[in-house]
């Protein structure tokens, strides 16, 4: 795959936001060799079912707090419910949980 096509698939799935284009962009990486985890984690926490889990490399990869150790109810309900978090870069992300704003930190698997 060209890098102007993953240009162009990494463009969609930033726009788009959704868990199939992230998974594609995923799995359009891993093909051409690329490091296709960051993208993984995205499609994951979009929907945890997404075919990408083996993309994730255990204490490599940042893992998605939505297939991390139990959360607080409230924040598990807001990944459940569909509400897409805001990607702060440098593996935070930004979730809004009922009353409250959590930050988490993808990377070492925690809430800030």
């Amino acid at each position: 795959m060209s890098d102007a096509a993953l240009r162009e698939l990494e463009r969609a799935a930033r726009e788009g936001g959704d868990a199939a284009a992230w998974t594609r962009l995923a799995l359009a990486q891993a093909r051409a060799g690329l490091d296709g985890a960051r993208a993984a984690v995205q499609a994951l926490l979009r929907d945890p079912a997404a075919p990408v889990r083996e993309l994730l490399v255990a204490g490599a990869t940042p893992a998605p707090w939505a297939l991390a150790a139990p959360a607080p109810f409230a924040l598990r309900e807001s990944v459940l419910a569909g509400v897409a978090p805001v990607d702060l870069g440098e593996g935070l992300a930004l979730l809004p949980a009922l009353d409250e704003l959590v930050a988490l930190d993808l990377f070492r698997n925690e809430m800030l």
